[in-house]
């Protein structure tokens, strides 16, 4: 038998790292443009909501 641990966490191949490095530049901004449209949206509608709220619509 050997006295040889096997390592606790292997090294991930460095192409695999830079592989998920370069996956994450290219999908950040993507990320962050939906985010902001989603946040936009988000307070259009608390905008619109707060001022039904002051005038009612006269449907």
């Amino acid at each position: 038998m050997s006295d040889d641990k096997p390592a606790a966490r292997p090294s991930l191949d460095p192409r695999w790292k830079n592989a998920g490095i370069a996956a994450a530049v290219l999908l950040a901004p993507g990320g962050f443009i939906l985010g902001g449209l989603l946040i936009a949206r988000a307070l259009k509608k608390r905008r619109e909501a707060a001022e039904d709220q002051i005038q009612p619509s006269k449907t």
